[in-house]
């Protein structure tokens, strides 16, 4: 989400890309893609609602092209991850951690 000014205020650079240009908030910068964005990215933290446009939108694709290392956060809908693919990139070391607050069938 943009414009988090508590991670402005522990030193963290903020970006953001949006379907929907934004204006900035505190010193977040618009990324123009999502690719773009996950390649530059050490967390990436996804609000997005649930639509036919996300669903499925952060796939192994996705996940391949984040820094090695880095950690991914789903606060959306748990229909917009492809589970089986965070899964593998955390198997295999490719991401370090996660954080999902939602899955695609709730317990």
């Amino acid at each position: 989400e943009h414009g988090d000014l508590g991670a402005e205020s522990m030193g963290m650079n903020v970006v953001y890309y949006d379907v929907v240009p934004k204006l900035p908030m505190g010193n977040a910068t618009q990324i123009p893609t999502l690719p773009e964005l996950l390649g530059q990215s050490d967390f990436v933290s996804l609000h997005v609602p649930k639509l036919a446009s996300t669903k499925n939108m952060i796939g192994k694709a996705e996940l391949d092209a984040m820094r090695p290392g880095s950690f991914f956060l789903n606060a959306s809908r748990g229909n917009v991850v492809v589970i089986p693919a965070l899964a593998e990139a955390l198997k295999s070391g490719h991401l370090r951690g996660a954080y999902i607050d939602v899955f695609p069938v709730e317990p």
